[in-house]
């Protein structure tokens, strides 16, 4: 199928599902099923045939592309592929909010921040927008918010922003919650005097442990500074989950 369109249309959309479905490998389908929950469809096809069709889309007419509705994962990951490549930040930013409502795991939540390079470049206006994901109701923003952080921000002049939002990130969605403990992990491999203040128990018992089990479970983390990590363990939480 010829990828690089001048505009897309209906009939495109419909040869582009029909071109991934000729893509698809059972096989791998079954693979992908068992490694990502909430997959409702999924074709199964690899990563790197994903990142050669976003390439090609990439040449022709973003814009169009992009008003197609995602439903299965792989389009879903074609699509985030595709918005990661908008340069403009002020339209990045309303095509990630366009783009939210249709994550629904973490490998497309975490791909989809992987892949908008942009915020590294635009740190500052980038962090507030982040900062506006992380107060929304919808689990899977709460969750892009903490992996574009510690993707992005994870280093000065923000730690200090950052330790005090953490513990205002409330959801008891399991990958939000695991997200939150990445970020917390990743914190303290920057600097851990600064991220101790963390586990003094001002976040939820799950957090809390995660946060201490990916500290001591990552070669970057020197072994005292393991100890001091494990030395929380014990500690109370002093807040309400």
């Amino acid at each position: 199928m010829n990828l690089v369109k001048d505009k897309w249309m209906s009939a495109d959309f419909l040869e582009f599902r029909l071109y991934l479905d000729s893509l698809a490998e059972a096989g791998y389908r079954d693979f992908t099923l068992k490694l990502i929950p909430n997959l409702a469809t999924c074709r199964g096809i690899r990563a790197p045939v994903i990142q050669s069709i976003a390439k090609s889309i990439q040449q022709g007419h973003v814009d169009s592309f992009l008003t197609i509705t995602p439903t299965s994962y792989e389009e879903k990951l074609v699509v985030a592929k595709v918005i990661g490549s908008v340069t403009s930040f002020d339209k990045l930013k309303k095509y990630i909010n366009s783009f939210i409502p249709y994550i629904d795991n973490w490998a497309v939540c975490d791909s989809f921040a992987a892949g908008v390079r942009q915020f590294a470049k635009n740190l500052d206006l980038g962090f507030a927008y982040v900062m506006s994901l992380l107060s929304s109701s919808f689990p899977y923003s709460k969750r892009l918010g903490t992996v574009l952080l510690l993707i992005y921000y994870s280093k000065e002049p923000y730690m200090d922003a950052m330790i005090e939002v953490i513990p205002t990130i409330r959801d008891e969605d399991y990958y939000v919650k695991m997200g939150v403990a990445w970020l917390v992990s990743t914190l303290y491999i920057v600097n851990p005097k600064k991220t101790w203040v963390l586990l003094d128990g001002r976040l939820d018992s799950f957090i809390h442990s995660k946060s201490i089990s990916k500290i001591c479970d990552s070669y970057q983390v020197s072994d005292q500074d393991k100890i001091i990590a494990k030395s929380a363990r014990k500690q109370k939480n002093q807040y309400k989950n």
